[in-house]
C-alpha cells in the first residue's frame, strides 16, 4: 500500500511540474545521468538529466523537418522559381532554386559563360559547327569545355596530327611545333647552305627561294665548291668538296712531268685525263668547255648546270600562278617563253608566298585566282571563323565573315542597305540558335518584345509593313525574303492579318 501512494504522488508532482520531460521519456525522479533519460529516439531530441529530472528539446529548429532514418535536419521549403525542381538544401536537385533556368533535367546549351543548365558540372552543351566529332571549345560548364580550338575547320581539333602549314591543328597551342624545317642561305644556289656561324637562317613549311635544307657548303660564293662537288687538281689550290683540304684527289696531284691518268670525272667527263706539268697534274680533258644549261656537267667541275638554273614552281594550267605552298624547283631556263631568265613550259617564276594570289586549281587556267570564304553552316551568307581561300564560296561558305551565331540563319550581321529597303528584322520573341537574343550581331541582346507591324490590301492581295522600315512594304503574303517569311492571312472579317512568327505574332496597328 505504501509503495502505490507513493507512486501516485510522484506521478501528481510530475503532471503538474513545468521542466518536467517533454519526451514522455523515463521517470524524471530516477535519472542520475543522462544515459538513464536516453529513449534512443532522434527526433524526440536529445535528453539530459537536470537536477535528478529528464529533460529534453525539440532535435530540430522552427522551419525544419526530422528525418529518424538519416538522423538530420532538413529545411522545410517548396519549389521557389516553380521549375519543377527543389532546392538541394530540402532534399532536391536543383542547384539554383532561384532560377528557373537552372534545374536537373534541362537542356544543356554551348556558352562560354559556362551557365550549368542541368546541374551538372561534368556535362556542357555540344557545338560542332565542323562536323569534325569534337565540340567546339567555345562551349563551357564552368572548367569543362570542348576541345575544338577552331570549330570552323573540320582539320583542325586535338585528334589530328600537326602538320606544317601555319596552323594550329592539333589544338595544343602551339603552330606548327615538330614540323617546321630550318633552312640556311644558299647564295651560290648549288644547293647547299652557308657553314658561315653567322649565315642567315629561315624557319619555315617551304624552303625560300635562294636558301638550302643544309649548312655544310664552306664557301657559299663559287658554285662549283660544295660537299657535292668533285675535287680537282687546280692552281688555285681550292678545296672543291669542302674535305678541309685542297686537292686532296686520290693519289694526290704531285706529279712527274709527262705522267698522265684518268680523272675519274662523273657523266660526259667520264674518261677523261689529265697530264702532270711542272710536277702538278694540270686540267682534265676533253673540256673544260662553256657550261650550258643542259641537265650536264660541261664543264667538269663536278657541279651539273653550274650557275645556270631559275628557280621555277609547277604551274600545271600554265596560267602564270602556282598553287600555294608549292616547293621551288631549279630549272634550266624556257626559251620558249621568248624571255631570258624565265621558266620553261610548265613552271614560273612567280613565288606562291600568298594563298591569296596563288593559284586555287592549277588544273584549270580559268580558275585562277581564289575567292576569300568562310565556313557558312547556316547558308545565312555570313561566315564565322578564320578566311579561306577557296576557286569559289559554294555550298557550305560564304564571302563575308562575322557572324556572331552560324546555327541560325537569322542571326548575321545587319549589312548597309540602300534607302527603301529594311534593316535587319531587329526583335525576335525567342533565342536564336545560339541562346541568345542577339540577331544583327552588334553584341547587344535585342529587346524581347514583337515587332508591331501594320496591314492592309491592295488589288485583292494581303500586304504587310512596318512604320520603322520607312518607304517599304513587305512582298505580297507568303513570300519569301532575305528578311523573314510573313504568312498574312483573311480574318473571319475577311481582313488581312500577318500570322505569328519568331515566336510572337505581329499585331495590326
Amino acid at each position: 500500500m505504501r509503495p502505490l501512494l507513493l507512486s501516485l504522488l510522484v506521478l501528481a508532482l510530475a503532471c503538474g511540474d513545468d521542466d518536467a520531460p517533454t519526451d514522455g521519456g523515463p521517470d524524471a525522479e530516477t535519472c542520475t545521468t543522462d544515459a538513464d533519460c536516453d529513449d534512443g529516439v532522434f527526433c524526440n531530441g536529445a535528453e539530459a538529466c537536470v537536477e535528478s529530472r529528464c529533460v529534453s528539446r525539440l532535435a530540430c529548429e522552427d522551419g525544419e523537418s526530422c528525418d529518424e532514418a538519416s538522423q538530420t535536419c532538413r529545411a522545410v521549403c517548396v519549389d521557389a522559381d516553380g521549375d519543377g525542381s527543389r532546392d538541394v538544401a530540402c532534399g532536391g536537385r536543383d542547384c539554383d532554386d532561384d532560377d528557373p533556368e537552372r534545374f536537373p533535367g534541362n537542356l544543356e546549351v554551348c556558352d562560354v559563360d559556362g551557365f550549368d543548365e542541368d546541374c551538372d558540372p561534368r556535362t556542357f552543351g555540344v557545338r560542332d559547327l565542323d562536323s569534325d566529332g569534337v565540340p567546339d571549345q567555345a562551349c563551357c560548364n564552368g572548367d569543362v569545355c570542348g576541345s575544338d580550338c577552331d570549330d570552323a575547320r573540320a582539320g583542325v581539333n586535338p585528334l589530328v596530327p600537326e602538320v606544317c602549314n601555319g596552323i594550329d591543328d592539333d589544338c595544343d597551342g602551339a603552330t606548327d611545333e615538330g614540323v617546321l624545317v630550318t633552312y640556311w642561305v644558299d647564295a651560290d644556289r648549288d644547293g647547299y647552305g652557308s657553314d658561315a656561324a653567322d649565315a642567315e637562317m629561315r624557319i619555315a613549311c617551304v624552303r625560300p627561294e635562294g636558301f638550302a635544307d643544309r649548312n655544310d657548303d664552306c664557301d657559299d660564293t663559287t658554285g662549283g665548291v660544295n660537299p657535292g662537288a668533285v675535287e680537282v687538281c687546280d692552281a688555285e689550290m681550292r678545296d672543291e668538296d669542302c674535305s678541309g683540304e685542297a686537292d686532296d684527289v686520290p693519289g694526290g696531284c704531285d706529279c712527274a712531268d709527262g705522267e698522265s691518268r684518268d680523272c675519274m670525272l662523273p657523266g660526259r667527263c667520264a674518261g677523261a685525263r689529265q697530264t702532270c706539268s711542272a710536277g702538278r697534274y694540270g686540267a682534265c680533258t676533253p673540256g673544260p668547255v662553256d657550261e650550258t644549261c643542259n641537265g650536264m656537267d660541261d664543264d667538269c667541275n663536278g657541279v651539273i648546270d653550274d650557275g645556270l638554273t631559275v628557280t621555277c614552281y609547277l604551274d600545271a594550267d600554265n596560267d602564270t600562278y602556282a598553287l600555294f605552298g608549292a616547293a621551288p624547283t631549279e630549272q634550266c631556263p624556257g626559251p620558249e617563253r621568248g624571255e631570258a631568265g624565265t621558266c620553261p613550259i610548265g613552271f614560273t617564276v612567280r613565288p606562291p608566298s600568298d594563298p591569296a594570289t596563288s593559284d586555287c586549281d592549277d588544273s584549270a587556267m580559268m580558275e585562277t585566282l581564289p575567292e576569300a570564304c568562310f565556313v557558312d553552316a547556316d547558308a545565312d551568307g555570313f561566315g564565322v571563323g578564320a578566311v579561306m581561300y577557296r576557286c569559289a564560296c559554294d555550298e557550305g561558305f560564304a564571302p563575308a565573315g562575322g557572324d556572331c551565331c552560324d546555327a541560325d540563319a537569322n542571326a548575321y550581321p545587319c549589312p548597309e542597305t540602300p534607302e527603301g529597303t529594311p534593316p535587319c528584322l531587329p526583335y525576335y520573341g525567342t533565342p536564336n540558335g545560339c541562346g541568345s537574343f542577339d540577331y544583327d550581331c552588334d553584341g547587344v541582346d535585342e529587346a524581347e518584345y514583337p515587332v508591331r507591324a501594320s496591314c492592309f490590301e491592295s488589288a485583292g492581295r494581303c500586304f504587310l509593313t512596318n512604320p520603322g522600315w520607312v518607304g517599304f512594304t513587305m512582298p505580297e503574303c507568303g513570300q519569301t525574303t532575305n528578311l523573314a517569311l510573313f504568312d498574312c492571312v483573311r480574318d473571319g472579317s475577311g481582313r488581312c492579318v500577318p500570322q505569328e512568327q519568331g515566336g510572337h505574332r505581329y499585331s495590326c496597328q
